[in-house]
């Protein structure tokens, strides 16, 4: 299960109003029907099992498995210092710049670090149908477009907290990458980064589309330096584990324990 398709109706149906818990409710069910006739669906994190089950898929054809982190390519020693001019602390976006990944929120959170906030410097990397309505509300934000390689790993490594306000996601592969190379990320509370970060722990949760939360948030991390110093450590400790080697043969037990279950 890799796609929460049901949750972007909020953003491509806006229009139609009235209709879209409508849409929603036919939604879950087109999609439990279809998860219902396979004997097992993997789903990557916790949070979003549980809402599949809410759905009536039945938990027998449910199982967890997650995804792994390259740590040599994500990674602290990445960081450039020249990045951003010094004294800027960077708050960092990485996505594809569409609108189901919270577009609105992350321009409210910009408008509102620029009148309370003139050293935080937020970068966003990627590209997407959005990204020109984001450089006009977003003036004086560091646009870098998509990034793969070494260019990647750098900009990760040279911000200070990752924010991701995103509901959409299944699980939210950037999140683990930004822990992986140093960051502490601010997440929605909810979806599949929630199964990522530990609350308090390795990151943050924000109410959902409150773009004062969020910022709350943030600048707890920016400006008490003991606290986010603790949970830079824990981030990259939890990232770490997340190995392809263990999720490999994880994924191989999963599929051996099914063959013999229909034998």
């Amino acid at each position: 299960y890799h796609t929460h398709f049901v949750s972007y109706i909020d953003y491509y149906f806006k229009s139609l109003h009235g209709l879209l818990r409508v849409l929603e409710t036919i939604g879950k069910k087109y999609m439990t029907w279809i998860y219902n006739q396979c004997a097992l669906t993997l789903v990557p994190t916790s949070n979003i099992l549980e809402e599949l089950k809410t759905w009536g898929i039945g938990k027998e054809r449910l199982a967890l498995w997650g995804r792994g982190i390259d740590t040599q390519r994500f990674n602290p020693a990445f960081q450039d210092r020249s990045f951003i001019e010094p004294g800027q602390k960077k708050v960092l976006f990485v996505s594809r710049l569409v609108w189901e990944k919270e577009i609105e929120t992350v321009i409210r959170i910009y408008q509102n670090f620029q009148v309370n906030r003139p050293d935080i410097t937020m970068v966003v990397t990627g590209d997407g149908p959005a990204r020109s309505h984001m450089r006009q509300q977003m003036p004086k934000a560091v646009f870098t477009g998509k990034l793969t390689g070494s260019a990647l790993s750098r900009v990760y490594a040279s911000c200070d907290v990752f924010l991701f306000p995103s509901l959409t996601e299944t699980f939210g592969n950037v999140v683990l990458e930004a822990m992986a190379s140093g960051l502490i990320p601010v997440v929605a509370a909810r979806g599949g980064p929630m199964g990522i970060v530990e609350d308090g722990v390795t990151g943050y949760w924000a109410e959902p589309k409150n773009s004062r939360d969020f910022c709350l948030k943030i600048e707890k991390l920016l400006y008490q330096p003991a606290r986010s110093a603790k949970m830079r450590d824990a981030a990259i400790k939890h990232a770490r584990a997340q190995s392809w080697p263990r999720l490999r043969q994880q994924l191989i037990s999963l599929y051996t324990r099914q063959l013999w279950k229909e034998k």
